[in-house]
């Protein structure tokens, strides 16, 4: 097979053969600029596909660009391209949804989360010249709610900007890709081949049923326990997938306390000391980090989405370097980072979902079993899937088994999501009436599906036109309201409870904001137990607050209350461990709920900014959100290495301002920062001092 000199530069001594999903990709015209979707199993060597066609456009003196719908994932692909490839100028962009970026000129590849290309789309489509391909990874997340319809805009609306751009499609395997190949004007690449051969078998009382049966030792009550413990006898490596975090949690302290017993002395000193690195990750830890560690010392580790980023590296890395055994996991770290494993058990085929417990997607359960098996140790990979009962098994076996998978189906026709997109388009500048606006939606693969659209436009024109987030003058334009809503990448519906609340306020105080924040679409409720439903009924009472009944419902308006009162907690410097132990909120869905936090308060901001308010406050109570301090702590937090920790430190020994760092004694500051971090911070504030002087003469 003749491949271009650049790639076969490339791939010398790097890859010794194709897969068979890579020379069916070339075979259909990788090189000759074709439209591909490959649909193919994990591990198959579809990563190598996107990043030939970015070679091949490089080398015709194009730009391009790789998306994917999970930081998490496209942080790992950015990496591995550097690796590949460092003397390519390639940048990767993720979060703060409003900049104009002029620093996409700067890069040939552009690797970005599918959320913040969308915002790029809307602030920064400049810089964005010379597109000769473009990657969506996963692209079968389509399929996803949360997810699936910004992945569905970015593509239609990048068919329309970019149409002589490439498409390469990378999808698991999935049941109707000749439907969604013909939306993407795309050829099919369409492989079952593994790296790795997979078995897949049911555990029942006792026996492994597959192809053939194999009775297993039980010992334990518990099917989970007594496949670990068949595990751990024939030195295997396994993720198991459990439905909750919870069960997640629980499933690793019971593994860790078999496994254990295994271990010798030198394995307990090492676990001993990656233990210790978890427990450092936050000061203090707080009882998850606690939990996490007992059990990495144990050689188990559970792994979701409450783990802070360093912790769940830790627990990668360590996994993968054979020192952890076994990884107890939500279904999530299927659809993330490259983690396979010689044995995946999936523990349990329900999750609950609004009013009961339901069966997960075959497709999904296919991305847990695909972990399965490492193409550099394994000559095959073991899947698991226990069973309880009869009529269990025979569900199983039929869905999972032998079962066709679910087709991809459109997520992005629903009353919100056409809202979001309308006012996007209008923003745009080309869709500037209704027929234009249909011919989008008309490209969408919705549309494609035979979904009906019609009336979610007009809905979404007439109220995008209510609330004055565009005029009709004749043809349809966004106002300055409906510009900045959109540039902020909020939802029209967040963009006019955030006009109102500033509108209607003169003066501001930090829990009505943080409230506010918290009633957006952008910020998932938390749960709330009945008791606390009850105690914060009973508090909205006195909240002199007004909110339109169309856009919050009274029930979101009360829930709020409880994301309100973390915030509240956390700027005013209550610590990780008091908001888990109170809230039932883990360090890493604290992380995140700050970051998206962050940015609401930021647009909040700017929507004041607009309408001629007083913009200090929020910028105020933004600082103290990313720091999670106090007023008064704010000038100290704006130095380097000075978290809300040693701040307090610094303030409570009557160091309160950045002249009286500069005055104190070195001496001082050491004992009470160390001495490395006082010795930058007076080298920092000299140097500061020192620049300004330049710049005064």
């Amino acid at each position: 097979m003749r491949l271009p000199k650049e790639i076969e530069e490339f791939l010398r001594g790097k890859v010794d053969h194709l897969t068979p999903p890579q020379e069916m990709a070339i075979e259909a015209g990788l090189f000759d600029g074709k439209n591909i979707l490959v649909s193919s199993p994990t591990a198959s060597g579809k990563t190598l596909i996107a990043e030939m066609a970015i070679i091949n456009s490089l080398s015709k003196g194009q730009r391009a660009v790789y998306l994917a719908p999970m930081r998490a994932l496209i942080s790992e692909k950015f990496e591995e391209f550097k690796q590949n490839h460092p003397d390519v100028k390639a940048g990767l962009f993720m979060g703060a949804y409003d900049e104009y970026d002029n620093r996409l000129g700067r890069y040939d590849v552009i690797f970005a989360s599918t959320e913040k290309f969308d915002s790029i789309l809307r602030n920064s489509r400049d810089f964005l010249g010379n597109i000769g391909c473009i990657v969506y990874d996963e692209v079968h997340l389509l399929r996803e709610p949360d997810r699936g319809a910004t992945l569905e805009f970015v593509i239609t609306m990048n068919k329309q900007l970019f149409p002589k751009a490439q498409i390469i499609a990378l999808s698991a395997t999935i049941e109707n890709g000749e439907e969604l190949a013909d939306w993407l004007d795309a050829k099919l690449v369409k492989s079952d081949y593994r790296p790795v051969k997979l078995t897949k078998t049911i555990y029942l009382d006792g026996e492994l049923i597959g192809d053939e049966k194999r009775e297993l030792k039980t010992p334990f009550s518990d099917p989970l326990l007594n496949i670990v413990n068949d595990l751990i006898e024939n030195k295997r490596q396994a993720l198991i997938f459990s439905p909750t975090r919870k069960s997640a949690v629980s499933s690793a302290k019971l593994i860790g306390d078999i496994f254990e017993r295994k271990l010798s002395k030198e394995e307990k000193e090492e676990l001993g000391r990656i233990a210790g690195k978890i427990l450092g990750v936050l000061d203090p830890p707080t009882s998850q980090c606690e939990s996490l560690a007992e059990t990495v010392r144990k050689g188990v580790a559970f792994h979701h989405a409450g783990l802070v980023n360093e912790q769940r590296k830790i627990v990668e890395e360590e996994f993968k370097s054979g020192r952890i055994r076994f990884i107890c996991a939500t279904p999530t770290l299927a659809l993330g980072v490259n983690l396979p494993a010689n044995t995946v058990v999936i523990s349990s085929v329900y999750r609950y979902e609004g009013f009961g417990m339901s069966f997960l997607p075959k497709i999904e359960v296919d991305q847990m079993m695909g972990r399965a098996g490492r193409p550099k140790y394994d000559k095959k990979g073991s899947a698991i899937i226990i069973a309880r009962s009869d009529r269990e098994y025979e569900l199983i076996k039929e869905k999972y088994i032998d079962g066709e998978l679910e087709p991809i189906v459109s997520t992005f026709i629903d009353k919100n999501s056409v809202r979001r997109y309308v006012l996007a388009l209008i923003c745009f500048g080309l869709y500037q009436n209704e027929v234009s606006i249909t011919k989008f939606f008309e490209d969408t693969f919705a549309a494609y599906s035979g979904m009906e659209f019609e009336e979610y436009i007009d809905d979404a024109i007439d109220f995008l036109l209510e609330n004055k987030l565009i005029e009709d003058q004749g043809f349809l334009v966004s106002t300055r309201l409906g510009k900045l809503v959109n540039a902020l990448y909020l939802s029209p519906e967040t963009g006019v409870v955030f006009d109102s609340f500033i509108r209607s306020n003169e003066k501001f105080d930090a829990f009505s904001a943080l409230h506010i924040i918290s009633l957006s679409q952008e910020l998932d409720v938390m749960r709330v137990s009945e008791k606390e439903y009850e105690k914060y009924e009973e508090e909205s009472y006195d909240l002199d607050i007004n909110f339109d009944k169309d856009l919050i419902d009274y029930d979101r308006f009360v829930s709020a209350l409880k994301l309100a009162h973390i915030l509240d907690d956390w700027i005013n410097e209550k610590p990780e461990r008091y908001l888990e132990e109170n809230y039932g909120i883990a360090p890493g869905e604290l992380y995140s709920l700050l970051q998206t936090a962050q940015w609401l308060i930021h647009s909040l901001k700017e929507i004041a900014r607009a309408e001629g308010k007083e913009t200090g406050f929020f910028m105020n109570l933004e600082v103290r959100i990313v720091n999670g301090v106090k007023e008064e702590l704010i000038p100290l937090v704006s130095l380097p290495d000075i978290g809300r920790v040693r701040a307090r430190r610094l303030f409570s020994y009557g160091i309160k301002t950045i002249s009286d760092i500069k005055n104190e004694r070195l001496e001082r500051l050491s004992a009470l920062l160390g001495s490395k971090i006082a010795e930058k911070l007076k080298k920092y504030l000299n140097k500061e001092e020192n620049t300004t002087l330049d710049k005064r003469f």
